[in-house]
């Protein structure tokens, strides 16, 4: 939770009518509360957090503030804009935060650590410029102008993991996808380690509010959408992983289906389950995935094809994923959402797989 507030800064008590302080004082107070929690707990949390936080405000000694500091486009400006009254044109206000700080300690230990990262550098640039071996044979190859054919065929075989094609198509047009709308919202906000949740809210975010009032296609564009560059890279990390071996098997059609039925299940599973809870992310329907190959994998549909440490590796990761989910700001419902309809669909597949169709 979030709690912003903007006090403007005026040149006199004469301008206290105005409209157009000078600049503004940003304060803000910030609480994780579990999405575990019941709803009547939740609610009694958010209402603690917010007389805390203004007894706190009112007491605030500015005394102790040691200079001002203006705050960049970041989440937080973004906050305290919405903070400021209506009516006022936001889009140019200077916001300030007090910083407690002496002046003389604003850059920290910026020296130190430049001088270690250089001694680093210059190690491992040591390190590399040892002389590699060389094979004299493909050493003339390229010198006689032909190309290098490990390179060729390396290059070729690396290319192979990320551009679709044949059997691996869906895949990485939907690894592509999200890649590509998370770097939208990214350079939109100047942001990419975490993504303010009023915009995700504005971009499609799961909220059952919000769904129930008629905006059911958020139960599928908020499986496109991620918190941050983190979250991103494991939940496409892992979709490349199950989609390499189960895109094949099912075909393009029925693995593209599937992934997005998943992922509206895993969506309505989680409105079910929080009232008040901003939710994005593809992790439900990718978990559903690893549903729909466990149960491939038990029922011994593929026999020969995958071997045991692979379903044993197939259940750690999904043990692993399970886990993590009960920590706070993650939705374990979509998950458990995903993995469950995810496995039932994979038992309805059996019939028309081990026909060969």
């Amino acid at each position: 939770m979030d709690l912003y507030m903007s006090i403007p800064l005026l040149d006199s008590e004469k301008d206290t009518a105005t409209n157009n302080p000078c600049a503004w004082l940003g304060v803000s107070y910030h609480k994780t509360i579990s999405n575990r929690l019941k709803e009547n707990r939740k609610t009694e949390e958010i209402n603690d957090f917010i007389q805390i936080s203004l007894r706190l405000f009112n007491n605030k000694d500015v005394s102790d503030i040691s200079y001002l500091e203006r705050i960049g486009n970041t989440d937080d400006r973004d906050g305290y804009l919405q903070a400021i009254s209506q009516g006022i044109d936001k889009r140019h206000e200077t916001i300030l935060i007090g910083v407690q700080e002496p002046f003389n300690n604003r850059n920290g230990n910026k020296l130190e650590s430049m001088l270690i990262a250089a001694f680093a550098g210059t190690i491992l640039w040591l390190f590399l410029s040892l002389k590699p071996q060389i094979d004299p044979k493909e050493l003339k190859r390229i010198k006689a102008g032909k190309p290098d054919r490990v390179a060729s065929r390396n290059f070729g075989m690396q290319l192979s993991y990320i551009k679709p094609h044949g059997d691996f198509l869906i895949t990485p047009i939907i690894i592509y996808i999200n890649i590509a709308v998370f770097w939208f919202l990214a350079l939109k906000e100047r942001s990419f380690i975490h993504l303010d949740g009023a915009n995700l809210m504005k971009w499609g975010a799961n909220f059952r509010p919000l769904v129930q009032s008629g905006e059911w296609w958020r139960l599928l564009t908020n499986t496109f959408l991620h918190g941050g560059i983190i979250h991103l890279a494991a939940n496409m990390l892992a979709l490349y992983v199950v989609g390499v071996e189960l895109e094949p098997k099912l075909g393009r059609r029925k693995f593209s289906i599937t992934y997005l039925l998943i992922g509206i299940l895993s969506s309505i599973t989680s409105v079910w389950w929080h009232e008040n809870t901003i939710s994005v992310g593809s992790s439900g329907a990718i978990l559903g995935l690893y549903g729909v190959l466990l149960a491939l994998l038990l029922t011994k549909t593929f026999p020969g094809t995958i071997d045991t440490p692979f379903l044993l590796s197939t259940t750690i990761f999904v043990g692993i994923n399970l886990t993590a989910g009960l920590a706070v700001g993650i939705d374990n419902a979509a998950h458990i959402g995903g993995l469950i309809s995810g496995f039932v669909l994979g038992l309805t597949f059996l019939p028309t797989i081990r026909k060969g169709k």
